[in-house]
């Protein structure tokens, strides 16, 4: 047999052990996004009470789905050509459900801290206004604040932020209820026809179109404030235009802009969180994967400002097909370990075979020949290759080796090409197909030695201590 060979190998299973083995995958997926999500609600609930019942409803809603989509996924599903492809589907259906679940989270939490900062300003308005002489505005004026104080210790400030939006402008518009009143009385003096019912109503209508534009300026300074404390290139957009109508008493243009400015708002937060999620995702799907591919374009991701959603969707796909590829070539290795053990030969108990083997990087297994005696072995693609080695300390030992341990060397790997056969065998019972395509005979000039001379004294020592024990045995 061989000191070299290169193997075909096909990953073979059958109907049950597919539906087994993806059944499993489908359940652990959907549970550790909904645990995240569950982990992070809970995470944020004691700074934001309100969040949990926000989406309560939402979590169950995924969680119906997880139990529907494996009740649906039945043998009968998996016996079909087209099965991967319905689970990539549902697993993306299920995800977008999340996301959206995600987002909502990650809306609420801005939205709150950014309406929290911009109440702490309109408080401030509130209390310079101070409470108002006139009977109706002052039980205005108390039950605002009475409500605000509530919402505050119920942290829900958002609903806090419109309320104070709502009432503000028109204690700030009548504050000077009595002085304003005055001016008019003077303005409309010596005019005839005036009664004092024709005044009363002038000034309502008066009062009532600067309470307009109290609310619309309040609302301008609040949201471009916020829109400040998000992204400063939109702000610096958006100013100027601002600047140009905030000292302005044309009601349409303050109320036109201050439509565009909510809605910039809400597509900034849209952004903002969107970005913070899928940098989240994507940092988490980059520690799943050994796929230097993959890690490259979402550590190029991360560094953006902002990930659009179709940038996302883009990586999102491909890691689906890549780590889908992944995931069968982790099969073939778990069966090929599996097969090497029960022969007798080691791997190393260490997280990094596998990743070893996933990247195609060549990994040693010590034989039951030796200690001295590995066995390296390589994925490429779906092709195994073996190469049966030697090891030596140094320059020196691999240069005095006699041609009676050249012999020997020949012989143990030969004892490797009848253990190959063996292999063979064992990979096939456990659902590998192995085809041998290039095989290379031992003989004195085809052995392989390698220098390792860190191994090679770990070697050393180990044959040293078996000395030291049968030393000590023999003395007892």
């Amino acid at each position: 047999m061989s000191s070299i060979t290169i193997s075909w190998i096909k990953n073979k299973l059958s109907p049950e052990e597919q539906y087994k083995y993806n059944k499993k995958w489908l359940k652990e997926n959907f549970e550790d996004v909904i645990n995240s999500i569950e982990n992070r609600v809970k995470k944020f609930s004691e700074k934001y009470p309100n969040l949990e019942k926000l989406v309560i409803d939402d979590i169950q809603t995924l969680k119906f789905k997880k139990e529907q989509y494996l009740s649906l996924y039945t043998l009968d599903i998996a016996k079909t050509p087209y099965h991967e492809k319905i689970l990539e589907n549902w697993v993306k259906d299920f995800n977008e459900e999340a996301l959206k679940i995600k987002r909502k989270i990650a809306e609420y939490v801005l939205d709150t801290d950014k309406k929290k900062e911009a109440l702490l300003n309109l408080i401030a308005e509130l209390k310079e206004i101070g409470e108002p002489k006139d009977p109706k505005l002052k039980e205005e004026f108390l039950k605002l604040k009475s409500d605000l104080y509530k919402l505050i210790k119920e942290q829900n400030f958002i609903e806090a932020f419109e309320r104070i939006l709502k009432t503000l402008p028109r204690l700030k518009t009548i504050k000077d209820k009595d002085k304003r009143k005055e001016e008019i009385k003077k303005h409309i003096q010596g005019e005839p026809k005036i009664t004092l019912r024709d005044t009363s109503d002038k000034l309502e209508k008066i009062y009532q179109e600067n309470e307009k534009l109290d609310k619309f300026k309040l609302e301008l300074n609040s949201y471009i404030d916020m829109i400040k404390k998000l992204d400063k290139d939109t702000y610096e957009y958006l100013e100027p235009l601002v600047s140009q109508v905030e000292n302005s008493s044309d009601k349409s243009r303050l109320e036109s802009l201050v439509e565009k400015l909510k809605l910039e708002y809400k597509k900034l937060r849209q952004k903002i969180t969107l970005t913070k999620i899928y940098k989240e995702d994507i940092e988490r799907m980059i520690e799943k994967t050994t796929i230097n591919e993959l890690k490259d374009k979402g550590e190029k991701l991360l560094k953006q400002k902002y990930i659009s959603s179709e940038e996302f969707s883009e990586f999102y796909e491909e890691y689906i097909v890549l780590t889908s590829q992944e995931k069968k070539k982790k099969e073939v290795i778990d069966k090929l370990k599996k097969s090497f053990e029960e022969l007798g030969y080691k791997f190393e108990k260490d997280e990094t075979t596998d990743i070893k083997l996933l990247k195609g990087n060549i990994t040693y297994l010590d034989t039951p020949l030796g200690d001295e005696y590995k066995l390296a072995i390589k994925l490429e693609g779906n092709k195994l290759i073996t190469r049966f080695t030697r090891l030596v300390a140094d320059e020196r030992e691999l240069a005095t080796i006699s041609e009676y341990e050249k012999i020997r060397d020949v012989e143990k790997a030969k004892e490797w090409c009848s253990d190959y056969n063996k292999l063979l065998t064992v990979m096939e019972k456990n659902g590998v197909e192995m085809e041998p395509k290039l095989i290379v005979e031992p003989n004195i000039d085809k052995i392989y030695y390698e220098i390792a001379s860190e191994i090679y004294e770990l070697l050393k020592r180990k044959k040293e201590k078996k000395i030291e024990i049968k030393q000590q045995r023999k003395i007892e």
